[in-house]
C-alpha cells in the first residue's frame, strides 16, 4: 500500500514540478529516497541547487541521498552546508547525528543530537 502511495505522490510531484515548482521537485526527491532511489535523489537534489544554490531543503536532501548511498563524507559536507542555511531546522540535525556517527565522530554526533533535542524537545504529558 505504501509503495502505491508513494508512486502517487511521485506522479504528482512530477507533474508540479515541470511546471516550474522548486519546492515539488524538492519533495519528488523526499519520496524517491523513500523508495530507495538514492542516485535519482541526488540527482534531484543537484537539479534544485543549480537553480537555487541557497535551498537548505536540497542540501539537506543532497546530504541524505549521499548516506543512502554511504558516501558519508560527502553527506556531511552536504549537511553542513544546510546547517549554515537553515540552523534551526531539525532535520538537518537528525540527519547529521547519523553521518557524524558514521564517520566515527562520536562527539559531533553527541552535539547534533544535543541539538535536535533543544529544537524539538518531546511533548509534555500532563
Amino acid at each position: 500500500e505504501e509503495a502505491g502511495q508513494l508512486d502517487a505522490a511521485a506522479r504528482l510531484y512530477t507533474v508540479l514540478a515541470d511546471g516550474g515548482y522548486l519546492g515539488a521537485l524538492v519533495s519528488l526527491g523526499r519520496v524517491r529516497l523513500r523508495q530507495g532511489r538514492a542516485a535519482e535523489t541526488e540527482a534531484i537534489a543537484k537539479a534544485v541547487l543549480v537553480r537555487d544554490p541557497e535551498n537548505p531543503a536540497a542540501h539537506i536532501l543532497a546530504g541524505q541521498a549521499a548516506a543512502a548511498q554511504g558516501d558519508f563524507t560527502r553527506a556531511r559536507d552536504s549537511l553542513e552546508a544546510a546547517r549554515r542555511r537553515a540552523p534551526l531546522h531539525p532535520e538537518v540535525w537528525r540527519s547529521l547525528a547519523g553521518v557524524r556517527a558514521a564517520l566515527g565522530d562520536s562527539a559531533g554526533a553527541r552535539s547534533a543530537e544535543a541539538e535536535l533535542r533543544r529544537l524539538s524537545p518531546p511533548p509534555e504529558v500532563p
